[in-house]
């Protein structure tokens, strides 16, 4: 009778995963300084793009079961506790991947140029995503599931006023937009998918906070956005 030791097979496919991550980067790295061929500065770039894609949905989902297989425990073998910090490697390919892809864009390698307008919205979304994924795992370790649907809308109103502040102090109309979707995005999400399994005390909280965001946001955007139209005047 024999029991089987799932991490085994989880920890070969997050090592495969990481491993092409790093192939996409050394590849990349080797003919930004030393090949040099312009040609495979298309293929490099849509696989960086394909790469981050999937480091931010299937390599974190792996680190996921990865946790949740040694949250659970097991009788017959002690997890390490790298379960919990290998994570941080799909991390780190992450933000390679978005710093190569912003210094191919600033050196006019990317077969994208529009993409440049847009980069500024694929970090924050990419960093977004991976504070977002950080909270959720470590609510995980410290057993607090239930409260993770309150923290994430804080979380989310929280990061829709950095943007505007950055939108405001860099004069980025493009931010202060995406800043304004991504709060009425958290408070859809509040109405119609948090509220439902909240408790009253929860309910209030997540208002007083959100609302106070929405004050501060409204604030600093009729004052600041009309000052500078009126410096660019």
């Amino acid at each position: 009778y024999h029991i089987r030791n799932y991490l085994i097979n989880k920890y070969k496919d997050i090592s495969v995963f990481v491993f092409a991550g790093f192939l996409v980067l050394l590849f990349s790295l080797l003919n930004l300084k030393f090949l040099k061929i312009k040609t495979s500065n298309s293929i490099i770039s849509v696989a960086k793009l394909v790469m981050l894609f999937l480091s931010l949905t299937l390599g974190l989902l792996m680190c996921s079961e990865i946790r949740y297989t040694y949250l659970s425990g097991s009788e017959y073998y002690d997890y390490s506790i790298l379960a919990l910090y290998i994570r941080y490697a799909v991390v780190a390919i992450s933000a390679s991947l978005v710093y190569l892809i912003h210094y191919y864009l600033k050196e006019n390698l990317f077969p994208f140029p529009n993409l440049k307008k847009f980069f500024n919205i694929l970090l924050h979304l990419v960093i977004l995503w991976l504070l977002s994924s950080e909270l959720l795992h470590w609510l995980d370790i410290f057993g607090n599931k239930n409260a993770y649907k309150l923290i994430l809308s804080i979380l989310w109103g929280l990061y829709s006023l950095l943007m505007v502040v950055i939108g405001l102090w860099k004069n980025q109309k493009y931010t202060r937009i995406a800043a304004i979707a991504l709060f009425a995005a958290t408070l859809i999400k509040l109405f119609f998918y948090d509220i439902s399994n909240l408790s009253m005390i929860y309910r209030t909280i997540v208002f007083i906070v959100l609302g106070a965001l929405l004050l501060v946001i409204s604030f600093l955007y009729n004052k600041f956005s009309k000052s500078n139209t009126e410096t660019n005047a």
